[in-house]
């Protein structure tokens, strides 16, 4: 996976000017307008037969100012200090890792550039580098910013799963409460718990013909039973968040669904 030169070819840039100035002139290329001058403007055929034919630009790029597009620029010839030069191509890579700075120099090889375009790209090279990426998700949290093509592909994957109709987020809607941070022991007893109780609600709704907790008549229930609905309308709330937010996660295919426990924390 070489990484391949742009002797005549550089990447497209998107260009976002921050000033709220006037572009410096810059134009659009292909547009002429009439010379003016403090005097006056002139006009008639011959100051157009006149005027200069534009220059072909060797590295032109959109320009885009509040939000709109404003034309173009060309990279190879000075330009406004105002305007910010954004580039978005699948090539990108951090200062550290380019070649070169303009088309005329020459070109410098950088060995991990090339590992680097790959795992921008969400592929993982048949080396330690592609093996210790592969463990990690996201690899933005180490400095390797995914390609707008990777991102478009995640946001195509999100929405296919449909997860805002495939799972119940009304415990996230009903939850009032704060949720503190607990260690994993303490975690796991509180998951065993709410489990062990919402077992023995199960048996006493089935019991009665109801299909919620909250529908059992506590004045038909045993003194555990009713100790049980005591402790799960404590738990619940808590323990149906941490449930809903695991089964959205594991939809989006950020939680193992085969998962049990319902409060950890790392």
């Amino acid at each position: 996976m070489a990484p391949r030169p742009h002797l005549e070819r550089w990447l497209p840039a998107l260009l976002w000017v921050f000033s709220t100035t006037g572009c410096a002139g810059v134009r659009p290329a292909g547009h002429h307008e009439a010379a003016t001058d403090a005097g006056g403007e002139e006009t008639g055929s011959g100051a157009q037969a006149s005027e200069p034919a534009q220059p072909r630009s060797l590295q032109p790029v959109p320009l885009w100012k509040d939000g709109k597009p404003a034309g173009e620029i060309d990279l190879a010839h000075p330009h406004d200090a105002r305007i910010v030069v954004l580039d978005l191509g699948e090539d990108w890579v951090p200062y550290l890792f380019t070649e070169r700075s303009r088309p005329d120099e020459e070109l410098v090889p950088q060995s991990y550039r090339a590992t680097y375009l790959a795992l921008a790209r969400g592929e993982f090279p048949h080396d330690h580098h592609g093996a210790r990426a592969r463990k990690d998700r996201y690899l933005e949290l180490y400095g390797i910013l995914p390609t707008l093509t990777l991102l478009r592909t995640r946001f195509r994957e999100a929405i296919s799963q449909d997860c805002a109709t495939k799972v119940d987020l009304e415990p996230l809607k009903q939850y009032e409460r704060l949720l503190p941070y607990v260690d994993n022991g303490k975690a796991q007893r509180d998951s065993s718990q709410f489990l062990a109780v919402e077992r023995r609600l199960r048996q006493a709704m089935e019991k009665q013909g109801v299909d919620s907790p909250s529908k059992l008549d506590a004045s038909r229930l045993g003194a555990a039973d009713k100790a049980a609905l005591k402790k799960y309308e404590t738990i619940a709330p808590t323990a149906l968040l941490i449930r809903a937010a695991q089964a959205r996660l594991a939809c989006e295919g950020f939680y193992p669904p085969e998962s049990r426990v319902h409060r950890r924390r790392a």
